[in-house]
């Protein structure tokens, strides 16, 4: 009988558990900017990497511009014939990649995940279309000749 009468009375949290639930949410609360901030920088970054790399490839077009002879096409890419003598191209490999190659040598990997690649030729203009991560890019380059006859004029 004795033991009949006690009721066990564990209704609600001891003091220790509310104060163990507000740390708890308190921290989580206090590092959530935090957590958000390293996300949305990681997602910054990609998207920055992504415009230097198109931004590097256009420049090292640019640069291999300056003192071409010639400009032909070729499959899915350009050449160049540079008055140097060297012989330059990029081309778009059947795995995505944009390769850079001088005198038929070497591969230089410039762009990856590209979908297309062409260049046209209209006068002394060229015109390049590259599609690159679902972003369709267009840069146009000035072809002008070195002339191996032409002397500057002193002034």
């Amino acid at each position: 009988m004795k033991y009949a009468c006690q009721q066990n009375n564990e209704k609600g949290m001891t003091l220790l558990e509310l104060l163990l639930a507000l740390t708890l949410t308190s921290l989580l609360l206090l590092l959530s900017p935090f957590i958000l901030n390293v996300f949305q920088n990681t997602l910054t970054y990609d998207v920055y990497s992504m415009k230097m790399e198109e931004t590097i490839f256009f420049n090292q077009i640019s640069q291999e511009m300056k003192g071409a002879i010639m400009f032909r096409n070729i499959n899915q890419g350009f050449e160049l014939r540079r008055a140097d003598g060297d012989t330059v191209s990029f081309t778009l490999t059947n795995l995505g990649h944009i390769i850079y190659r001088k005198n038929y040598s070497g591969n230089v990997r410039m762009l990856s995940n590209v979908d297309t690649f062409t260049c046209k030729e209209d006068d002394s203009l060229i015109i390049c279309h590259i599609n690159h991560e679902g972003r369709e890019l267009e840069r146009h380059f000035m072809l002008q000749p070195y002339r191996f006859n032409e002397v500057p004029s002193p002034t």
